[in-house]
């Protein structure tokens, strides 16, 4: 799960002029230059030792978004480190200036049930042009608060070509309502920006679009499927058969 989110980060990073992707002391760094500091990212490159080796590991962030003068964050799996490690870390990055923006759930589901209600009918498009580039966007600003600036520089103009990244739109009559992507890699699938715009929610729309692009990648090989939860989404998540094996927290500068 953990791989497949640096790797999703990767391609977001591929082919931009002002784009990081480096791994030292422990760290990989996948930094897009773009003002949204999430996507200015560091994750941990191993397991770490120890309390120290961790705070070594922030230091080296740390140093490293401070020579660019960007925003960034640290996006931490609890996999990565021990149970006693997990409740103590978060004092070490506050020690270092981040404060902690959000907790997602990991998930995993390794086969799907049939749905458990009628899903509405959707018309489903891969991200493909400069219209439902538009979409993916709006939607994502609106669904995840960001402002529409913001995810423009995220998903540029070539988006579209960032293999293995593909963005997803679930229309209903006509107008988009609905947005997933995908990563796929050797190991798994992975689901992100899973959003649907409020006035269509708790109908069946993200769950339809969801099954639509998980069986589109399926001719790559079976495999299971990860992501990360947000709280409101968990109930759902659940329903189509993922269950928590982590946790993953932001820190942000």
């Amino acid at each position: 799960m953990e791989q497949n989110l640096r790797l999703c980060f990767r391609a977001l990073a591929t082919a931009r002029p002002e784009a990081e992707n480096r791994v030292s002391s422990g760290v990989e760094v996948i930094s897009l230059g773009v003002r949204f500091q999430m996507f200015n990212a560091a994750f941990l490159s191993k397991a770490v030792a120890d309390e120290t080796d961790l705070e070594r590991r922030i230091l080296s962030a740390r140093v490293r978004f401070g020579v660019r003068g960007i925003s960034w964050s640290f996006w931490l799996c609890d996999g990565m480190l021990t149970p006693d490690l997990n409740r103590r870390a978060g004092r070490l990055f506050e020690k270092h200036g981040l404060r902690l923006a959000t907790q997602m759930p990991g998930m995993l589901a390794e086969q799907f049930p049939l749905p458990d209600r009628e899903l509405p009918p959707i018309e489903v498009a891969e991200v493909h042009n400069t219209a439902t580039l538009e979409s993916f966007r709006d939607i994502g600003s609106a669904c995840f608060r960001v402002p529409v600036a913001w995810f423009e520089e995220v998903f540029d103009g070539q988006s579209m070509a960032r293999a293995p990244f593909r963005g997803w739109i679930g229309y209903a009559d006509g107008k988009p309502v609905c947005t997933a992507a995908t990563v796929a890699d050797g190991a798994a699938l992975g689901l992100y920006n899973v959003a649907t715009l409020p006035g269509f929610r708790s109908r069946g729309y993200a769950e339809a679009l969801m099954r639509a692009a998980i069986d589109r990648e399926a001719f790559s090989g079976a495999r299971p499927v990860v992501l990360q939860s947000t709280t409101a989404g968990i109930e759902l998540y659940q329903r189509l058969g993922f269950r928590r094996i982590t946790n993953f927290r932001v820190w942000v500068s």
